[in-house]
């Protein structure tokens, strides 16, 4: 997270009262913002962000703590795309400034460039997915390069790194290509969704989707769904019959028209039993898959089959068909509970919303006044615990009028688990605040 204090970073809670959890030492911690949290089978935890050093030792974007939050020295050297995808401080990034003639040059920058924008835990292999740019100009990256990077589950060696160039121009000149989105289909195989087009190293094209080889460690060239025209895929979601569901700022898979969202059977092709209503607006940025095979998206559109009727979040058929849908506004991210209830984080007040399954207000669930009504605060990340329980996190200084400051545990109806007291955050740049929740199988709470 963005804090430093309890820890700097991360830290652990005990399940019952949310105090910390002491046992966890992660020594001096990161340096910068850990934004991504995933727990490997042995215990270890796996942390992505904007970091350069872990407990004083230089590890780049990505490192592996042990269950008591020691870091794992001998994981890994960290990310920073050189010719082997590790770290190489001789890697110079480029800053343009204007000579005398008036012409642009370019020196070395003192501090690297990359994000991480996605991270995926596989039983053999961990996929980073992010961007990098060399070119600087005011502050601010010219373009992103999407990258990919596969390490080794066990040490963080280098296995293999995948570029891609730079997408369409914006508006203001800049060109990105971002990895948004990394999953596992049934068979294993990691899948990427983004906004990346062209592979840098063969010139393929990936329009938005790459499937992964888990063999070759590289992109499978016979899999190209081709997401168009603008290729954006934000989510990506698995149904219990392996077929993928993307959805994004698409409005093309080949020649055919799909709104948003897409199903692709095993083998990429596209799957025409489902057909998507009508989007405007906007995007959609979440995709759920129920049990019952029923699907849920939320985004930030304005209509959904109906156009005289605001709606940014709808219940579709498993074959598309649009059953009911509501505004909840801006929203982060979606969860369902066990009875397939929907939970929104909210980027306003109340910063939480229930739905019922047909996604009308679920009168059952009151949040109360919720987080404050500011613009600098937020709900990011929305976690249902196995006993019901609900875990709130995000950059907010209270919640329903009671001190809670970027987490607070709901009750399943709502109200404040008053068992559960968050900790005190100290501010690291700006205002502090919680982007990852993760829950161990022993109830620990881990937050960044």
């Amino acid at each position: 997270g963005d804090f430093i204090a309890p820890k700097n970073h991360i830290v652990r809670l005990n399940p019952l009262d949310g105090s910390e959890d002491t046992s966890f030492n992660p020594g001096t911690g990161a340096d910068g913002t850990v934004t991504h949290i995933a727990r490997q089978s042995t215990g270890h935890i796996i942390i992505g962000g904007s970091f350069a050093t872990v407990n004083g030792t230089a590890k780049a974007k990505v490192a592996r703590l042990s269950a008591t939050g020691s870091l794992d020295a001998a994981f890994g050297t960290g990310l920073r795309t050189s010719a082997v995808g590790v770290l190489d401080a001789s890697f110079p990034q480029l800053v343009p400034y204007y000579d005398n003639l008036g012409e642009i040059q370019y020196t070395a920058a003192a501090n690297y460039f990359q994000a991480i924008t996605s991270l995926l835990v596989l039983p053999d292999k961990i996929v980073v997915g992010g961007w990098y740019s060399s070119i600087i100009m005011s502050g601010n990256p010219l373009y992103h390069d999407a990258r990919i990077f596969i390490l080794e589950a066990g040490n963080g060696a280098y296995t293999s790194l995948m570029t891609f160039k730079s997408g369409p121009t914006n508006t203001d000149g800049s060109t990105h290509s971002d990895v948004f989105a990394l999953g596992k289909r049934s068979d294993g195989q990691p899948l990427a969704g983004g906004s990346f087009t062209q592979n840098d190293s063969n010139e393929d094209y990936y329009y938005g989707l790459c499937l992964i080889s888990s063999t070759t460690w590289q992109p499978v060239t016979t899999y190209k769904p081709v997401v168009g025209g603008q290729p954006n895929v934000k989510s990506l979601a698995l149904q219990a019959d392996g077929k993928l569901l993307a959805a994004g700022d698409f409005y093309l898979v080949g020649s055919t028209p799909e709104n948003g969202l897409a199903r692709f059977s095993t083998t990429g092709t596209l799957d025409t039993t489902l057909v998507t209503p009508l989007v405007k607006g906007g995007t959609i940025n979440s995709v759920l898959a129920r049990s019952d095979g029923k699907l849920i998206v939320g985004g930030y559109f304005y209509y959904i089959s109906d156009t005289s009727v605001y709606r940014d979040i709808a219940l579709l058929s498993a074959g598309g068909v649009f059953e009911s849908g509501n505004a909840v506004g801006m929203h982060n991210a979606l969860a369902l509970t066990t009875d397939n209830k929907v939970l929104t984080a909210l980027y306003h007040n109340p910063g939480i919303k229930g739905l019922n399954a047909d996604l009308t207000v679920d009168s059952s669930f009151v949040p109360g006044t919720g987080i404050p009504n500011s613009q600098t605060e937020y709900v990011n990340t929305v976690v249902v615990q196995p006993d019901g329980k609900i875990l709130v996190g995000g950059s907010f200084s209270s919640f329903s009028g009671a001190v809670r400051q970027n987490i607070v545990r709901l009750n399943s109806d709502g109200s404040i688990d008053n068992t559960f007291a968050s900790p005190v955050f100290t501010v690291f740049y700006g205002q502090s605040e919680v982007y990852a929740i993760a829950v161990q199988p022993d109830g620990k709470i881990l937050l960044a």
